[in-house]
C-alpha cells in the first residue's frame, strides 16, 4: 500500500494538467500513487493523462462537480493518506514530505494544509499568497478565519472516510465544510511556508455570490445543529447572520425584493446587531450606524420596495 494517494480532479483543464502531474511526480516522497479524475471533460484531458503511462491512474466519470471528482478519486485510491491537487495548481517538490512528517510526529493530526503562492496563467509569479490571512486550525478559528486552499490539503484516509468526504451538494465552499467536519474530532495543522502555487486565471468564485452565500448559509445552519460544535454556537450564529444579511442585500440589488427582505429578517433574528460587525475597522459611532442600517433597510423595503431596490443597485454600481 502506498503511503499517499494524490487525487487530481480535472474538468477541461488539459492545458494545465501536465504541469500539475509533473509537480506530483517530482515529489521527494516516492511511494505515492497519482490519480487523475476526469470529470466529464470535453477537451484533451484523457489524452494528456494517458501520455504519462502507468505512472498515472486515469479515471473518467460524468460531469458531477469538483467534490464528486475528489470523492471518486478517494474511493479508488489505495494510500494511507489522501492529497488533493487541482489540475491548474502546482506543488513544491517537498510538499508531501513536509506534511507526512507532521502526521508522523502526532497521531492526533487529521489534516495538514499550507500556504500557496499566487502565479498567473502561464505560471509566472504574482504578488500575494492564498490564503491572505492565517487560516484557522480549530473549529472556532475556521469559522472565524476560514481555511487554506484545497490543493494544500493532505488528510489521513480514516479521517476522510469518517467524515464522509466532500459534500457533493454544495455549490461552493466545500473545502470549508470539509475542514469544519475534520476539526470536530481531529487536529488540523497549517504550514505557514508555501507548499505550492495557486494559479490565478479566469473569473473567481468570489464573483459568484449566488453560489457562495447560499453555501455559507447551509454550512453554518448545519453546524448550529451539530452538538459537537456547541461551544462555538455564538460565533457560528454571528457568521450565519452576516451571510444571511449579505445574501439578502444582494437579492434586493438584483430586484428579488421579498426574498431579500426575508433573509435580512432572518439575519436579525439570528444576531440582532449583525450590522455592528459589517465594517469592524470603523470607529464605534460608524459601527453604531451600521447596526441600525438593517432595520432601516427593512422599513424602507416595506414602504417602497421597488425604489429601494433601484437605489441600492445604483449605489453598488457607483462603488464598483
Amino acid at each position: 500500500m502506498p503511503r499517499i494517494s494524490v487525487v487530481i480532479p480535472c474538468y477541461n483543464y488539459a492545458r494545465f494538467l501536465p504541469a500539475a502531474i509533473d509537480s506530483a511526480l517530482r515529489q521527494t516522497v516516492r511511494d505515492a500513487e497519482i490519480i487523475v479524475v476526469d470529470d466529464g471533460s470535453t477537451d484533451d484531458t484523457a489524452q494528456v493523462a494517458q501520455r504519462f503511462g502507468d505512472r498515472v491512474r486515469y479515471y473518467r466519470q460524468d460531469n458531477r462537480g469538483l467534490s464528486a471528482a475528489r470523492n471518486s478519486g478517494c474511493r479508488i485510491a489505495t494510500g494511507e493518506h489522501f492529497a488533493f491537487l487541482d489540475a491548474d495548481d502546482l506543488w513544491d517538490a517537498d510538499k508531501l514530505e513536509r506534511q507526512l512528517a507532521v502526521c508522523a510526529r502526532d497521531e492526533a493530526v487529521g489534516l495538514v494544509s499550507g500556504q500557496m503562492r499566487f502565479v498567473d496563467a502561464s505560471g509566472g509569479p504574482m504578488p500575494g499568497d492564498k490564503p491572505g490571512t492565517t487560516p484557522g486550525e480549530t473549529l472556532a478559528d475556521i469559522v472565524r478565519w476560514g481555511t487554506a486552499a484545497p490543493s494544500s490539503f493532505m488528510v489521513r484516509r480514516h479521517c476522510f472516510e469518517e467524515v464522509g468526504g466532500f459534500d457533493e451538494h454544495l455549490k461552493a465552499m466545500e473545502d470549508l465544510d470539509f475542514c469544519l467536519r475534520i476539526a470536530r474530532r481531529h487536529r488540523i495543522v497549517y504550514l505557514p511556508e508555501p507548499v505550492g502555487s495557486y494559479r490565478v486565471h479566469g473569473p473567481s468564485l468570489s464573483g459568484k455570490p449566488e453560489k457562495v452565500y447560499p453555501s455559507y448559509i447551509t454550512i453554518f445552519e448545519r453546524l448550529l445543529r451539530d452538538p459537537e460544535a456547541r461551544g462555538s454556537h455564538g460565533l457560528i450564529r454571528h457568521r450565519l447572520a452576516r451571510c444571511r444579511y449579505l445574501w439578502g442585500t444582494h437579492q434586493v440589488k438584483a430586484g428579488v425584493v421579498h426574498e431579500g427582505a426575508r433573509f435580512i429578517r432572518q439575519s436579525l433574528g439570528t444576531w440582532p446587531f449583525v450590522g455592528w460587525s459589517l465594517d469592524p475597522s470603523s470607529s464605534w459611532w460608524r459601527r453604531a450606524g451600521h447596526a441600525a442600517k438593517p432595520y432601516a433597510l427593512l422599513v424602507a423595503l416595506w414602504a417602497a420596495p421597488k425604489q429601494v431596490s433601484a437605489d441600492v443597485a445604483l449605489l453598488e454600481k457607483q462603488r464598483s
